[in-house]
């Protein structure tokens, strides 16, 4: 099985803009926030949108630069 930081990589080099339902529902990963501090410490550039969703709450997206 492919590492969650591996997915979450190829996911954002794909353009895609990634949430914590996304990461948890595809890869499983409960902690996103951990696999972007990995992967930031590896060098990559990794943005953060706060997003407000229709319910009201705000959740962190992300896309790499």
């Amino acid at each position: 099985m492919k590492s969650q930081n591996s997915w979450l990589l190829q996911q954002l080099k794909k353009k895609r803009r990634i949430t914590s339902l996304v990461a948890l529902r595809e890869a499983g990963c409960m902690r996103l926030s951990a696999r972007i501090y990995d992967l930031r410490c590896l060098g990559y550039n990794i943005h953060t949108e706060n997003v407000r969703l229709d319910n009201g709450k705000v959740v962190a997206r992300y896309l790499i630069k």
